[in-house]
């Protein structure tokens, strides 16, 4: 099996994360008896935060498919692990004089590390807009000019304390400009906003990315009027859980249309391997043979018919016309009607014929109604089929005159047969449900179809 170097420095990052996950773990439980209530709050949260980052980070990476943004999703992940962590070191250390320059650097690295992850989310949103490069070209140098002078302000703050300093008691104290520690972090994500509303089209994923960009920001909000509870970071982390969410969203959508298209495919060729313009050639041959009594010519030409239906059927990924698929559906009642004559009955009233249906729909149902009864020798099959509508919906009625206790069984076990595929494909196809109703005796299949379903071309 080959390895990939990015293989290695994932693994190796995951082992240093559940490393840093269990220090943590360990440091917030031995001082947590000798703290305030708020900062072993701060602990437990913190704590909490560290575990969720490694096992997303350990299930992303798990994926077989990781993409460039994937890898910049564990970035983020990595970096708000190292966030947390500093923070924990920060609150327990907090106020201990033996500890005094340690408090510091602790600080340092927390102000850093939340104004490395903004930038790496950019880098994020801009994989995502790759045919947008010459846009988001010219959006980073004002990102990475930003990101610059940020740290450049973070690095001088032993001088000019710009935003916290830790007094001689060993205790972090905001600055009384601690306010514009936000200034350069939210202009970048302010860009971050332009760009997501300006390009981003999918909803789902326009809620995923401005979340990363509000929630943080309602967290910085309340901290800086209450301070104690380590709110950003742990908002942070909420919006990082969205960004997972929508990412293996999008992931299994992407999985179910590769699944999709493989079927088609797969379909395509098995139809092409069965070389449906011979068997259909072949049998107007043998249709036209001298001496083939009508009957037979008559099977014949409904067999070919029903065949191309079925054949269509396999590779058709769109709904038909209702009257297609009544037209199927005779030429499978005539080819029945050669074992058992006028045992079966279908009688169409086709009264509504401007919507359209998955294939292969009415025939489902009608065989299976045909199939449980023809155990009997006795049996009389009487179904009517119509259609109709009203202000909101397109109906069509499948109606069993005469139902046998099969019958009934069969409805009652709907969800145990190929109905089941049957109401996934209409509510996919064209937002469609199905239901079993009994009245005066008799057994109906409702199917209704909005007058607003989309049909695609």
């Amino acid at each position: 099996m080959r390895v990939h170097s990015r293989d290695i420095i994932g693994i190796t990052t995951l082992v240093l994360m559940t490393a840093l996950m269990f220090f943590a773990c360990y440091v917030a439980w031995v001082a947590k008896n000798d703290l305030p209530n708020t900062t072993v709050i701060n602990l437990a949260f913190d704590v909490f935060g560290t575990i969720i980052c490694t096992v997303i980070f350990a299930s992303t990476l798990l994926d077989q498919h990781i993409s460039t943004n994937t890898i910049i999703f564990m970035s983020i992940l990595a970096i708000e692990e190292l966030m947390l962590f500093w923070d924990i070191a920060s609150w327990v250390n907090d106020g201990n004089l033996e500890m005094l320059q340690y408090v510091k650097i602790t600080n340092y690295y927390m102000y850093g590390f939340q104004l490395i992850i903004i930038p790496a989310y950019w880098m994020y949103l801009k994989e995502l807009y790759t045919d947008r490069r010459r846009e988001m070209a010219k959006l980073s140098i004002a990102v990475y000019t930003l990101f610059a002078v940020g740290i450049l302000l973070i690095v001088s703050n032993p001088w000019t304390e710009l935003y916290f300093f830790v007094d001689d008691a060993a205790h972090y104290q905001r600055s009384a400009t601690f306010a514009l520690s936000y200034l350069i972090p939210y202009s970048i994500m302010c860009i971050c906003l332009y760009v997501i509303i300006k390009y981003e089209t999918k909803r789902r994923r326009k809620a995923a990315l401005l979340s990363y960009v509000f929630v943080p920001l309602v967290g910085a909000i309340i901290q800086s009027f209450v301070y104690g509870i380590s709110l950003q970071i742990i908002f942070t982390l909420f919006a990082i859980v969205l960004m997972y969410t929508n990412i293996y969203i999008e992931r299994s959508a992407e999985l179910i249309r590769n699944e999709t298209e493989m079927a088609e495919q797969r379909a395509s060729v098995m139809v092409s391997q069965i070389q449906p313009h011979f068997m259909y050639n072949a049998l107007t041959s043998i249709m036209n043979i001298k001496g083939n009594p009508p009957d037979t010519m008559d099977a014949i030409a409904d067999f070919g018919k029903y065949m191309r239906g079925n054949l269509d059927s396999i590779t058709q990924v769109n709904p038909v016309p209702i009257t297609r698929e009544i037209d199927q559906l005779e030429s499978y009642i005539n080819l029945r009607k050669i074992k058992f004559g006028n045992r079966i009955e279908v009688i169409s009233d086709i009264g509504d014929s401007g919507f359209f249906i998955p294939p292969m729909t009415v025939k489902t149902i009608v065989g299976a109604a045909i199939d449980c009864r023809t155990s009997q020798s006795d049996f009389q099959f009487v179904c009517r089929i119509y259609t109709d509508s009203n202000e909101r919906n397109h109906v069509l009625v499948i109606q069993d005159d005469f139902p046998s206790e099969e019958s009934f069984k069969l409805a009652s076990m709907v969800d145990e047969t190929d109905m089941l595929m049957l109401k996934s494909r209409l509510k996919t196809m064209v937002d469609g449900k199905i239901e079993n109703l009994i009245e005066n005796g008799m057994l109906k299949v409702v199917i209704t179809i909005p007058r607003s379903a989309k049909v695609l071309p």
